[in-house]
């Protein structure tokens, strides 16, 4: 089974430096629930070698219900692998929502590495 590593901007960024630690805490929570619920449901193709970096564009609405996932232009993922991740996203909704409310974000930017699981 192959990994992905996340990493995940939100538009809650400013949000979370006026509010302090606690919501900096939340948000790492979420993005590790989102990460987890997409990991879950994805199978790399052959194509996607270890290293290659994918930006996904996910819109949502509250509740976690997926309006759209897009690899963006400059994913190094090739057309299946686009399609996986892509696909992934849409097998994980919703994704994670009660409990990460302060949080939320409609527009998610998941920056994705694929990396082989460790020994």
């Amino acid at each position: 089974m192959a990994l992905l590593a996340v990493g995940m901007c939100t538009n809650a960024g400013a949000q979370e430096a006026a509010v302090g630690h606690d919501h900096g805490a939340l948000t790492a929570r979420y993005v590790a629930a989102v990460q987890q619920a997409i990991l879950a449901r994805w199978t790399r193709p052959a194509s996607v070698v270890e290293g290659q970096r994918c930006r996904l564009e996910v819109r949502q609405l509250p509740g976690g219900a997926i309006l759209s996932a897009q690899a963006s232009a400059d994913c190094e993922f090739d057309a299946a692998g686009r399609r996986s991740i892509e696909t992934a996203v849409l097998k994980a909704q919703p994704l994670p929502y009660a409990g990460y409310e302060p949080v939320f974000s409609r527009y998610l930017i998941l920056n994705f590495t694929a990396r082989d699981p460790a020994p």
